[in-house]
């Protein structure tokens, strides 16, 4: 290392430096305590950290956890030593060939199918204003691609117009601020009749909020939204232990692609950083051509004709 700071100096220097949330910044220092506790249980020189090193970490992590957790203690490495080099603080970054480890299929929530959604969106009568609120957070989910988390953020002044297009502010999920938007022409007049049922229209006020005795007029939090999906889950009998709230979300992509959506468009729509994390739901689409087995049906026709003329 290229500098008299301590291990412990340069990783504070580093979490000050990610313009992140609270909460994000806290599970970065826990996945970098975890690699530095690696480090000292296995005599690894942690200022002179190698490729071989970083390998053996990885193949640590793989090996003692699993699914999300074993993905987020490797980036985390992977963008503290890239920081550190664009820092100077290395010559060479050691981590620039360290591969993610791949999610199992087992950790992926499966998307919706289209007799379940007709079946979620058939539940609402919108004669009240929970079920236009409760209607509203469905369909932000499934049109406009939200994380729960996202939902909980909305705020009233967040809703506004650009170029004469209505759009909501969204505060992405990592993030500390809300620098990014989704275009909302096709929900603005859900999103009316929400306001409408609003006695206070202060932009500072949460667009969505309980409606419990307890907790009233309170902002409804991402646990919160997480349940109101999954309420209606349940009386729409949607029952799977891969299907949760994240679900909608998951069912926006998916149709996006087997629609011809590109990528590129589907990454934009849902936040993402990295093309990759969309790819993900190519896996979907994937299984909708194996299923069709167009290869398939093409050779026993093919065959069968030629059985035929001869």
């Amino acid at each position: 290392m290229n500098t008299t700071l301590t291990i412990d100096q340069v990783t504070e220097k580093f979490l000050a430096e990610r313009s992140i949330n609270p909460n994000s910044k806290r599970s970065y220092k826990a996945f970098l305590t975890n690699f530095w506790m690696w480090c000292s249980a296995n005599q690894k020189d942690k200022r002179s950290l190698t490729a071989v090193d970083l390998q053996q970490y990885r193949q640590h992590v793989i090996e003692t956890y699993s699914g999300k957790y074993s993905t987020s203690l490797i980036r985390s490495v992977k963008i503290f030593f890239s920081w550190m080099a664009e820092q100077r603080y290395m010559i060479h970054n050691p981590a620039s060939g360290l591969k993610l480890p791949k999610l199992n299929n087992q950790f992926l929530k499966e998307p919706l199918n289209e007799g379940e959604v007709l079946r979620l969106l058939g539940l609402f009568d919108r004669r009240t204003p929970k079920s236009r609120r409760d209607y509203l957070i469905i369909r932000l989910m499934l049109i406009a691609g939200l994380r729960c988390v996202e939902v909980s953020r909305i705020n009233i002044g967040d809703i506004q117009t650009k170029r004469g297009i209505p759009v909501i502010n969204i505060q992405r999920k990592g993030h500390n601020t809300k620098d990014d938007f989704i275009a909302v022409q096709q929900l603005y007049k859900e999103i009316e009749s929400c306001m409408f049922d609003l006695d206070d229209h202060s932009p500072e006020l949460p667009l969505f909020a309980s409606s419990s005795l307890r907790n009233k007029g309170q902002r409804l939090s991402a646990e919160g939204v997480g349940k109101v999906v999954s309420k209606y889950f349940e009386i729409a009998e949607i029952k799977s232990k891969v299907v949760t709230p994240h679900s909608l979300r998951h069912t926006a992509a998916v149709t996006c692609i087997r629609n011809g959506i590109t990528l590129d468009e589907i990454q934009m729509f849902l936040g993402h950083t990295r093309q990759e994390i969309t790819k993900i739901y190519t896996k979907y689409a994937n299984i909708d051509l194996k299923l069709d087995n167009k290869p398939g049906n093409f050779l026993a026709e093919y065959y069968q004709k030629l059985i035929e003329r001869n």
